[in-house]
C-alpha cells in the first residue's frame, strides 16, 4: 500500500474552485392554506448583476358569489416574531415612494435590510386568471425574510407565511 505524501493530499483538497448559486425557494409555515397558494423564491437579478430579488406568487382569493376579489395584503419582515411585534412592512397594496421607507418601525434595527427593499410595478398582474406576481428587489444576502400573505374571508383573516434568504450573488466585474 502506498502511503501518499503530505503535499498530494493538499494538491487534492485545493483544488479548482467551483462557485454554486443557490436558489432559495420558502415553503408555507403556517396557516392552512397550501404553498401553491402562495409562493416566494428567491434568486439573483439577470439584469441587474448582484441583485438579489424575490418572485411572490398568490392565488387571487374572491369571496363566493361576489365579483370582486377579497382583500389582500403581502407583509414581510426580517425578525421571526416581527408579525406578532408588529414589526413589518406592507409590501402590497403598494403605496406612495418606498413601501419600505413609508412604513418603517422607528426603532427596531432588525428591519434595517427593508430599507432597501423595492417593489416595482407589476409586471403580471392577472387577476382574472387567479394569479398575482411581485418582484421586490433589493434584498440583503444572507438575511431571512419572512413573507406573509394576509387575506380577508367571511370568517376573517388567513394567514399565509413564508421564509426565504436573500441569496448572494456573484458579480463577473469588478466595479
Amino acid at each position: 500500500m502506498m502511503k501518499p505524501k503530505s503535499g498530494d493530499a493538499m494538491k487534492a483538497f485545493c483544488g479548482p474552485t467551483v462557485f454554486i448559486l443557490l436558489t432559495t425557494f420558502g415553503t408555507a409555515q403556517t396557516g392552512d392554506e397550501s404553498s401553491a397558494d402562495f409562493s416566494v423564491k428567491a434568486f439573483c437579478s439577470r439584469t441587474h448583476p448582484g441583485m438579489p430579488v424575490a418572485r411572490i406568487v398568490w392565488k387571487v382569493s374572491q369571496h363566493s358569489g361576489e365579483s370582486a376579489p377579497a382583500p389582500q395584503f403581502v407583509d414581510v419582515t426580517t425578525d421571526k416574531i416581527g408579525f406578532e411585534r408588529k414589526d413589518f412592512v406592507t409590501i402590497w397594496p403598494k403605496t406612495e415612494g418606498n413601501p419600505a421607507a413609508s412604513r418603517m418601525s422607528g426603532g427596531s434595527r432588525q428591519l434595517d435590510p427593508l430599507r432597501s427593499l423595492t417593489v416595482p410595478t407589476p409586471r403580471e398582474a392577472k387577476p382574472a386568471v387567479g394569479k398575482f406576481v411581485l418582484q421586490p428587489e433589493g434584498l440583503q444576502a444572507g438575511v431571512n425574510y419572512f413573507w406573509r400573505l394576509r387575506t380577508k374571508t367571511v370568517q376573517g383573516w388567513k394567514n399565509v407565511t413564508v421564509e426565504t434568504t436573500g441569496p448572494v450573488c456573484p458579480i463577473d466585474s469588478h466595479r
